[in-house]
């Protein structure tokens, strides 16, 4: 089986934080009942509250 890796970073405006924050929480829900979803995380940076890091696997099959 085949995997696609995608690894990044969103930076996200301090006066948007709790708006973006409720609509990741929604966004990696939806994101792990796609087809082929093997991993989806998001991160908040602890030091940097601004910064969430981004780690999805999805099959290749699809």
């Amino acid at each position: 089986m085949g995997k696609v890796i995608l690894k990044g970073f969103i930076v996200v405006p301090e006066e948007e934080l709790n708006l973006v924050s409720k609509a990741l929480e929604k966004h990696v829900e939806l994101a792990k009942q796609e087809s082929g979803c093997l991993v989806f995380n998001v991160y908040q940076r602890s030091h940097s509250p601004c910064y969430f890091d981004v780690y999805e696997e999805f099959s290749s099959n699809y």
